[in-house]
Order: structure tokens, then sequence, then C-alpha cells
């Protein structure tokens, strides 16, 4: 799950980490200003740095789905709901911003 060229949430904070480039948007330009302070590149993915200092995977699309599905009904699957689930996994190292 290497960082790929596809364009989501993550591709203005890896443009800005990786090369500092900004958005030509001066106000999109500083939300990334401010943002990036909370996130880090290590083996060429992306982790947001939690309030506690935990290092979050930060995942999009698929990877999101199959984390989800994997924790909710896999092989140490526990049913959760929605709020738990994504509790559960926030609570042991994944983000999304929603």
């Amino acid at each position: 799950m290497e960082i790929t060229a596809e364009d989501n949430w993550k591709t203005p904070i890896l443009k800005y980490l990786k090369d500092g480039v900004l958005p030509s948007d001066p106000l999109k330009a500083r939300k990334i200003r401010y943002k990036e302070s909370r996130y880090t590149i290590l083996h060429n993915v992306l982790y947001k740095v939690s309030s506690t200092g935990l290092l979050q995977r930060c995942l999009v699309g698929d990877e999101r789905w199959e984390m989800l599905q994997e924790h909710h009904d896999g092989e140490c699957g526990s049913h959760a709901g929605a709020r738990g689930l994504a509790t559960k996994l926030l609570r042991i190292g994944y983000f999304w911003p929603t």
C-alpha cells in the first residue's frame, strides 16, 4: 500500500511534504501549511501523528473499506457497529478524514 499518483485527500499533503509544492489557491495553501505539521512520511507511506503521538497510517478508498471489512467480519472480527468499529481502527493506528 505505497503512495500512488491518484488524486485523493492525501495528494496535496504529499506534494507539499515531498516537493514543497502548494496549491495555487491561497486558502487551500494556508490549510495545507497548517496541517502539514501533523503528517509525516515513513518508507513512502503517509502517517498522521495523533494527539497522543501515535502514528496513524492514512488510508484512502479501497484500503479503508478493506480494513473496515477485515475488522468487522474477518478472522478476528467482532461485528461491531459503525461508530465502535471506526473508533477501534483509529485507536489501533489507522486514519482517514471522514
